[in-house]
């Protein structure tokens, strides 16, 4: 009688584990952040700077476009990084 009496306590605490564990309508909220950085680096002997830009996301992103303030040139599209498809990015070359 004690075999079936822990047997059916450890079932009642088990099941509602099994039942949260299976929730998938968990809806998580769509994080998007950016980065601009100026690099300067010495090059032959010359000072050279560019400006690099990252955008990172909680979820896959299929593209990033950043635009410059009024009168300071075209939109660009930044690439998507090698490493991950939450990071796109446009480094200098």
């Amino acid at each position: 009688m004690k075999k079936y009496w822990n047997k059916l306590v450890l079932l009642t605490a088990a099941l509602p584990l099994l039942f949260w564990g299976c929730n998938k309508e968990t809806q998580f909220k769509f994080d998007v952040n950016s980065d601009a950085y100026i690099i300067r680096k010495n090059i032959d002997g010359e000072v050279k700077s560019a400006t690099t830009f990252y955008v990172y996301a909680n979820q896959s992103i299929s593209s990033a476009t950043v635009t410059p303030p009024a009168g300071q040139g075209e939109p660009f599209h930044l690439s998507r990084s090698e490493e991950s498809s939450f990071t796109f990015q446009k480094e200098p070359s």
